[in-house]
């Protein structure tokens, strides 16, 4: 009789049985990490258990003893309140969570489940409670200058905070709020105050700077705020800004810099040479003078010597210019005492021409002492046209 042939497994056949072993596999790893979740929350709880125990042991023969507030079994909770309890650790490496008022107390381990597991002093019973994540409160916020606690914001809306400082005046505090029973912390929560309104106010740089200085150097346009324009003085001219308010204060009212103008007239100087000082046309003589542009005054010596006086012009302040009123002093000029001699055009009544003034008027640079007020050139409205000199 003829022997029959053996067939092999065919590789369909092969991959049914690999299969059904891996559903069987899984079957047994879930039963077991099942088995080894239910085996560390037994030891979790029974470890809840005898922490519970050593502080009552601990409480009763120290009744006095304030607990700590919080602390981590194993980790910072001191010995002598749990004993030889104090080395017990969850079975994944961590420490059971310790909290108190400093007289009733909870101390809580996470389960596998994510559930926490605590004794409560307070009911004396242990009990499983849900996680739970820690929130932001109310106190994310900016808070005014004048405000200096957190008063009826939370810093928390579940959770404690783990700062708890109130924000300096223009600064910020942020901290997380834990999650309570093993359950997340929150994001950075974070709160700001508002800082205290400062007006902006001048500085130091509101004086009058030489025709050699070119920047502001160590003066400071704004003792406090910032300036609306840093630009430093032309020569002859000036220069203005505000300072801004800080933190919504008023801007300071205007400040302003001046730079003197530089001299420019010298012995060597030809008549008729001009120089424009801050928008302003000055004159020279060939002895040195430095003289202002034609200026309009009133009908009296008075009203000529007060309007020089008080002339702001060129870069120099009031004050820095005068009308000569002695003759003698001044020989190279001409005395006008009538309109052909104030038109004259040769020798040093050049530089006071008619054609210097663009005018027919008659015109005069100062008046001698003792001219009668009814005396003199008129003419043009009855004003006399004067310049004044430098002094």
């Amino acid at each position: 009789m003829r022997q029959e042939e053996k067939q092999a497994f065919t590789l369909i056949e092969l991959l049914v049985v690999i299969v059904i072993i891996g559903i069987l596999a899984s079957f047994i790893i879930v039963s077991m990490g099942g088995a080894q979740g239910a085996a560390n929350d037994a030891r979790r709880k029974a470890d809840i258990n005898q922490l519970a125990k050593a502080v009552m042991v601990y409480k009763t023969n120290n009744p006095e003893a304030v607990l700590p507030v919080s602390c981590v079994v194993g980790v910072d909770c001191p010995a002598e309140v749990f004993g030889d309890a104090v080395v017990l650790k969850d079975p994944n490496g961590s420490g059971y969570a310790f909290t108190s008022d400093g007289k009733d107390y909870v101390v809580s381990a996470v389960l596998s489940n994510d559930t926490a597991y605590e004794f409560d002093s307070v009911t004396g019973s242990y009990s499983t409670v849900s996680s739970v994540n820690g929130a932001c409160g109310t106190a994310v916020r900016t808070f005014a200058y004048s405000e200096t606690s957190y008063g009826s914001y939370t810093q928390c809306s579940s959770g404690n905070p783990s700062n708890t400082s109130f924000p300096a005046e223009g600064g910020s505090e942020s901290w997380t709020c834990s999650g309570i029973s093993g359950g997340n912390p929150s994001s950075t929560c974070t709160a700001t105050r508002a800082a205290t309104p400062i007006d902006g106010a001048c500085g130091t740089a509101v004086r009058t700077f030489a025709y050699s200085e070119t920047s502001y150097g160590s003066y400071t346009q704004c003792s406090s705020g910032n300036p609306s324009n840093t630009a430093f003085p032309a020569e002859g001219g000036s220069e203005s800004w505000t300072c801004s308010g800080i933190s919504g204060g008023n801007p300071s009212s205007t400040c302003t810099a001046t730079r003197a103008a530089a001299l420019f007239c010298s012995v060597s100087a030809h008549y008729n040479t001009t120089k424009v000082v801050g928008g302003d046309t000055l004159w020279c003589d060939n002895y040195g003078n430095i003289w202002s542009n034609i200026r309009s005054t009133g009908a009296t010596k008075d009203a000529a010597v007060s309007m020089c006086s008080s002339l702001n012009y060129g870069g120099y302040g009031a004050g820095s210019w005068t009308l000569p009123v002695n003759s003698f002093s001044f020989p190279y000029l001409s005395n006008c005492y009538d309109t052909p001699t104030c038109l004259a055009s040769s020798g040093y009544n050049t530089f006071w021409s008619a054609t210097t003034f663009g005018s027919d008027c008659c015109s005069f640079e100062f008046l001698p002492d003792g001219m009668g007020l009814n005396e003199g050139c008129f003419g043009c409205g009855f004003s006399f046209y004067v310049r004044c000199m430098l002094q």
